[in-house]
């Protein structure tokens, strides 16, 4: 796995539907975001990580009541999520890893073409619908060989959230070099 004088770019989508990708020498790496029951397998996503190598970089969305402002989310939902992007931040910190936590909206911006304008009688599940498929279409695009399924299963469909960390490493490329410029 690791690659030698390589160390990987990470990229996180907490959540439920959430995953991880990595970038490692132009070599890319996804998986879901590991669960054990009803809770996520913090040690997973540690150990996943530390098979790619010592990250360059871990780069987190936020998950903030901000970050989901115009969103409708059961309070449980809402407060299991801010929980596990707090474990995620904790895991990263306490490794030492260098971390970065981007806003959904600073990571979305950071791409061109990723935006979806709602139609005017479209409801909000519809409209969600198609942003996610405009996420994946990008995704594979920017990305044609990377496993955007997460899954061994032959037929299985796009994962959103794969697609999401996908873009979110594609986001941390053009946000870090922003900085550094």
């Amino acid at each position: 796995y690791p690659v030698v004088g390589m160390r990987p770019i990470v990229a996180i989508d907490p959540g439920r539907n959430g995953a991880l990708a990595a970038d490692v020498g132009g070599v890319v790496h996804t998986a879901r975001m590991p669960w054990s029951g009803e809770f996520m397998d913090e040690l997973g996503v540690q150990d996943w990580i530390e098979r790619l190598g010592a990250p360059e970089l871990v780069v987190i969305e936020e998950q903030t009541p901000n970050a989901f402002r115009n969103i409708p989310k059961p309070a449980r939902a809402a407060f299991s999520q801010g929980g596990q992007f707090r474990s995620l931040c904790t895991i990263a910190r306490m490794l030492g890893w260098p971390t970065l936590v981007v806003a959904p909206q600073r990571w979305q911006k950071a791409i061109p073409g990723l935006s979806v304008a709602k139609r005017k009688d479209e409801s909000h599940n519809a409209h969600t619908k198609r942003v996610k498929a405009r996420r994946i279409e990008v995704a594979q695009r920017l990305y044609p060989r990377a496993d955007i399924t997460g899954s061994t299963h032959h037929a299985a469909k796009a994962h959103d959230g794969i697609a999401d960390a996908l873009l979110i490493l594609k986001a941390a490329r053009t946000l870090t070099a922003r900085s550094s410029a």
